[in-house]
Parts: C-alpha cells; sequence; structure tokens
C-alpha cells in the first residue's frame, strides 16, 4: 500500500476546520439579536427631545426630556461642547439597545398637543379590531395616525417593540407602545414651589484682581456638593484643566494628570460623578 504525503495528510485534517470556517457563525446562547437598521428609534427621539427644534439638546432640554442630570449628560456629549447632536444621541441609544437594555422614549414638549393617555388595556380597546389580544401593523398605525405620529412608520414600530417576534404588540410591549404615542410631561422648575441647592448656590465669582497680586480661580459659595466644585467648567465630568485652573496659583506634589488618571477608571479623559463617588467610598 502507497504511503499518503505528509502534505496530502496535512491538507486532510485542515479540511474540517476550512468547511466550519466558511459556514455562518451564529451568535452566542443568550446574545440579543442585533438591532435591524428599520427597528432604530433614535432619530425619532432626538426630534422629540430637541424641544426648540435646533438640531441640538441642551441640558435643559435633556433634562426635562430625558431626565439626565450632569453626568448621564456627558454620556451622550461625548466631545463636551455642551450639546447632544443627532450622531451622539444615536450612538448612544444603539448602544444601550445592542446592550439589552430598554432606551426610554423622551417627553414631547409640554405645550406640544397630546391626545388622552391610554393604557395597555385601552390600547386594545381602541384598536384591537380583530380582538385577537394584540395590536398588528394595521392597528399600530392606526393608534399613530391619532397620536399625530408620522415617523416612525408603523412597521418600525411593530419592528422594533415586537421583542418576542410574535408579529404584534401584546403584554409589557403594550405599556413602551403606550410611552411611544403618550410622552408624559415634566413639570419646569419655574412651577416647583422648593428650589434645588444648585438652584439656589452654585454659582461663581471671580476673585478681587488687586495690584501685585497673584489672581487665584473662580470664588463658589454656598452648601454644593464636592464634585460640583471641583467640576469648574460645570462640563457634567472633571477634567485636567478643572484640576489645573483649581490649583493656580500653588503647587502639590501631586500632580493634576496623576489623580485624573488614578479616578478616570473607563479611560475617557473626565472623571464622571459615578467615578468620583466610587473613590470617596
Amino acid at each position: 500500500m502507497k504511503k499518503r504525503s505528509i502534505p496530502l495528510v496535512l491538507a486532510l485534517l485542515a479540511l474540517p476546520a476550512t468547511v466550519l470556517a466558511a459556514l455562518p457563525q451564529g451568535r452566542g446562547r443568550g446574545e440579543p439579536p442585533a438591532q435591524r437598521a428599520e427597528d432604530d428609534l433614535s432619530e425619532f427621539y432626538f426630534q422629540t427631545a430637541d424641544w426648540d427644534g435646533d438640531g441640538w439638546i441642551r441640558f435643559t432640554e435633556a433634562e426635562k426630556s430625558l431626565s439626565l442630570d450632569r453626568a448621564n449628560f456627558a454620556l451622550f456629549d461625548t466631545d463636551r461642547d455642551g450639546g447632544i447632536d443627532a450622531t451622539e444621541f444615536g450612538a448612544r441609544y444603539r448602544m444601550v439597545v445592542s446592550r439589552g437594555g430598554v432606551f426610554t422614549p423622551p417627553r414631547s414638549k409640554p405645550d406640544a398637543p397630546r391626545p388622552v393617555k391610554k393604557d395597555a388595556k385601552a390600547l386594545l380597546l381602541a384598536y384591537d379590531s380583530d380582538l385577537d389580544g394584540m395590536l398588528v401593523e394595521s392597528e399600530v398605525g392606526r393608534a399613530l395616525q391619532e397620536a399625530n405620529i408620522a415617523d416612525p412608520s408603523a412597521l418600525v414600530v411593530v419592528a422594533t417593540l415586537d421583542k418576542d417576534r410574535s408579529s404584534g404588540i401584546d403584554g409589557a410591549e403594550l405599556d413602551e407602545l403606550s410611552g411611544l404615542l403618550f410622552p408624559e410631561t415634566r413639570p419646569t422648575s419655574a412651577s416647583r414651589k422648593t428650589l434645588t441647592l444648585d438652584e439656589l448656590f452654585d454659582r461663581t465669582a471671580p476673585r478681587d484682581a488687586r495690584a501685585a497680586s497673584t489672581i487665584g480661580p473662580r470664588r463658589t459659595a454656598g452648601p454644593i456638593t464636592v464634585f460640583r466644585r471641583l467640576d469648574y467648567d460645570r462640563s457634567g465630568g472633571i477634567e485636567l484643566m478643572d484640576l489645573e485652573e483649581l490649583q493656580r496659583p500653588l503647587r502639590s506634589a501631586v500632580r493634576p494628570a496623576a489623580v485624573l488618571a488614578t479616578l478616570d477608571t473607563d479611560g475617557d479623559g473626565s472623571i464622571s460623578e459615578t467615578e468620583f463617588d466610587a473613590a470617596m467610598r
């Protein structure tokens, strides 16, 4: 019997691996399916949260429409320019959804006309014409039409909210649909009877500039948090410039860059309020 050559044996051994590599790779067990482009509601949510329609979501808008504090606002505003544009909003939306989270629909502008809110049971009573216990695309379309929502389409809404792929919206999915159709409004700070510490204080004033004196950092009066006091430029995070400005004109053996590198656990160049609180424990 003629012996097979070594290269031929190696080629035969490598064949199964080659075949497996050519096959489509399945997802790991428990890994959520990738979001399809047509399921993306980020553009609609961005337009809802952009109350003045200028293409930017400022902190005042984000606080009222998305219930964001300074730290969470900074997670959206990645370039630290004080506003969230559509690209930054979409990136944050897709990251939350890809990790299996639920992106809470933003609240619409209070003075925008809104239909009377319907809960899950009321939605079925109003739009479930075939009485099958779920809302299909045509029924969702009628609900969107009555809510004066032209975009996203009923097809996109069903594809996005139908988590169990039952070809309709039912169960807990109806609550998410209700949140999309009837965004809640939040009272503005002007209508509240009490003010927060940040509203009462959190104001900075320059130090007196006198002849032959060194000008130090601005003075912040009032009982504000340590994090807010260290966030010198009020960007929502403590950055190197903040630490250097607060240190001026003193010189310390501890370098601000070393402090930043130690506490900035995610390496984004800024100490968030969460990172700061964790370091203080």
